[in-house]
């Protein structure tokens, strides 16, 4: 028998808990760091899809922007769920492959997602394991997906492993 919540409900609470702490991170942050309002960052998502155009979208654009950065991170709780049903260690240590993870997810957005996606400047991966040129950046990056995406995800997981 399922733990609280079962199987669909940790990766709807694993996925919109990922997906709200990055969502408050990358508005937050850039905004701070490089006074870039919360609308831009979300329009560069929806660039993704709909290249260019994204940033003359108004707030429509930012809207499919929000829509699929929580997408993609139920996508992400989807995977981590379903495996850790078979690989039960995966869930009932989350406070370890929560984390790594996270930051496996980093490097495949930045490293596969992004630059197969349509946003106009996809990052730099040259410098890997950097990515991009700046290190706060970089380590911002690293640090909410692996404690703001990754463990959550993998908390919701262990809640929904069996009981026995």
């Amino acid at each position: 028998m399922a733990a609280r919540g079962g199987v669909f409900g940790a990766i709807l609470g694993g996925g919109l808990t990922a997906g709200a702490c990055d969502f408050v991170y990358a508005s937050v942050f850039y905004y701070l760091w490089k006074q870039i309002p919360p609308i831009k960052i979300w329009q560069s998502v929806a660039g993704g899809v709909l290249g260019a155009s994204a940033s003359d979208g108004g707030y429509q654009s930012a809207a499919i922007g929000v829509g699929l950065h929580f997408f993609i991170a139920i996508l992400m709780a989807t995977a981590f769920v379903l495996v850790s049903l078979k690989l039960k260690f995966l869930a009932r240590h989350a406070l370890l492959f929560g984390p790594l993870y996270g930051i496996f997810l980093y490097y495949v957005m930045n490293g596969v997602v992004l630059p197969l996606s349509n946003v106009p400047t996809p990052p730099d991966m040259s410098h890997f394991p950097m990515v991009g040129k700046y290190t706060i950046n970089f380590v911002g990056g690293l640090l909410i997906h692996a404690f703001g995406v990754g463990l959550p995800i993998a908390l919701f997981a262990r809640r929904a492993l069996p009981s026995s």
